[in-house]
């Protein structure tokens, strides 16, 4: 290992199991085998969230730019982890989804901060968020003005909005003229996403957040006979949620490590969270197998009801 390469001493092991143990895997074991990808590239999110800036691995980054990464991977590790504890109760199949939408976007707009020629995208990521800021604000001292003053709560809440500002370090007027982030589908294109994971990450998970008719029939209604009936028990989570989201994951890890790596330790340390992806998404193939071969000639359905 490089001199300053240290720091990928304490890193997770991923699982391993035999290829006879992968050919004999049920649909239990394999709801197993992607709960321990997600615990371990959530640990490698958490590893490298406090990753020292100082290290001679890394080279010279804005600290504050720093700050945004590594607080991105840490809500990362900690949204892996809710999914995690959540899937141990092999229940809650619309929870996990929902936390995944918060999961993937926040690894699209890390993969995007690192790999953006954009100048001025991390002052974009900033502005984005303090805008509804702005807008909150105005509603509050309106209220106030009505009332003829403030309640303690909205002092605070004025208060914290003011902190968010400051902290930014850009001013009021400069956040209304930076130009706007991209939309996620134009995130995840630039990043290297296709459009097919944009279809899956944003509009087929948006069923879960909205609750929509594709949504209910998924997670909370049956149909017999032609008959739908309210679901009672809860549904166990798929295979797919534990294993997309750990995918989308690594590419942010990995994006991170090129941007904040020497160039001479790049080789090295992609060639580590290389060995990670090509294990997962091995093993994601294997589960995939049956589903990949060529299907009976299709049913003919028609459009309408």
């Amino acid at each position: 290992m490089s001199e300053g390469l240290d720091l990928l001493q304490e890193l997770p092991s991923h699982p391993d199991p035999t290829e006879d143990e992968l050919a004999k895997y049920d649909y239990s074991d394999w709801k197993g085998l992607f709960s321990e990808w997600h615990k371990t590239v959530g640990l490698l999110a958490v590893h490298w969230s406090f990753v020292v800036q100082e290290s001679p691995a890394l080279k010279r980054v804005s600290k504050f730019h720093f700050i945004i990464l590594t607080a991105l991977l840490s809500r990362i590790g900690r949204l892996m982890m809710a999914n995690l504890r959540m899937a141990s109760e092999d229940r809650h199949f619309e929870a996990i989804s929902i936390i995944d939408r918060s999961l993937h976007e926040t690894a699209v707009k890390l993969a995007w901060l690192c790999k953006s020629k954009d100048p001025g995208r991390f002052d974009r990521y900033l502005a984005d968020g303090l805008r509804n800021d702005f807008e909150f604000r105005k509603h509050i001292l309106a209220a106030a003005q009505v009332r003829g003053h403030q309640t303690a709560i909205e002092a605070r809440m004025l208060a914290s909005i003011e902190r968010s500002i400051r902290t930014s370090g850009i001013s009021e007027g400069r956040i209304a003229e930076i130009k706007r982030i991209p939309t996620l589908e134009t995130l995840m294109r630039e990043v290297g996403f296709k459009d097919l994971g944009y279809v899956v990450v944003q509009r087929m998970g948006s069923h879960a957040v909205h609750g929509t008719w594709t949504g209910l029939l998924g997670s909370t209604i049956d149909v017999e006979n032609s008959t739908p009936r309210l679901r009672s028990e809860f549904n166990s989570p798929h295979p797919n949620q534990l294993m997309f989201g750990s995918v989308m994951v690594l590419e942010a890890i990995s994006a991170f490590c090129n941007f904040v790596s020497r160039r001479e330790h790049r080789i090295e340390i992609e060639a580590i969270i290389e060995g990670y992806r090509a294990k997962l998404l091995h093993h994601n193939l294997t589960m995939a197998a049956g589903d990949l071969k060529p299907s009976d000639p299709p049913e003919t359905f028609s459009s309408g009801h």
